[in-house]
């Protein structure tokens, strides 16, 4: 998004997180103002960050904002010379954790590009467009809202073999 050009409406979009790390920063001896400096620096960061050649993100948008928020506010209570451990450690995954799940989760998205175009919309209108399985039968031309629950069943099981399959064969990935 940033990459794109289209700033303002990544702006918009990162300034959601901004919640989480006021919440994070005055539980942990700041102030609003210092969560309000603390997330700007983060966003000119990841601005840098996303201009570099080979810049890569290998987590969530929201993981990475966080941690860049957090490692800045801990040099700020260093400079102010408390040494104070931050409240909110514990709630955070860990490293392991995140890495794990962005795996698990490029192999589902990997799954879901494997089954149909046609499993793609279904499960497209069902879970994102939210319609309902009549109308769903209706714009694929299937005979009934019983036969666009079957398809979509059957869909799910495909991606979820192509997922075991995945998982259970890393080296083809």
């Amino acid at each position: 998004m940033l990459r794109s050009g289209n700033t303002h409406h990544a702006l918009r979009k990162l300034f959601v997180y901004r919640n989480t790390v006021t919440k994070h920063i005055k539980a942990n001896s700041g102030s609003r103002q210092d969560a309000e400096d603390i997330f700007q620096e983060a966003l000119i960061i990841l601005c840098r960050k996303s201009n570099e050649q080979g810049f890569q993100l290998t987590s969530s948008l929201n993981t990475f904002i966080f941690g860049i928020c957090k490692n800045l506010w801990r040099d700020e209570l260093k400079k102010r010379g408390g040494h104070q451990v931050l409240a909110a450690d514990h709630d955070l995954p860990e490293v392991d954790d995140v890495i794990g799940n962005e795996y698990k989760f490029s192999l589902a998205e990997k799954a879901l590009n494997a089954v149909s175009e046609t499993c793609r919309s279904i499960f497209h209108l069902f879970y994102i467009e939210k319609q309902s399985m009549l109308a769903i039968a209706e714009q694929l031309g299937l005979s009934s809202e019983n036969a666009a629950k079957i398809q979509k069943y059957k869909c799910l099981e495909k991606a979820r073999e192509q997922y075991v399959s995945f998982c259970s064969n890393p080296q083809n990935n």
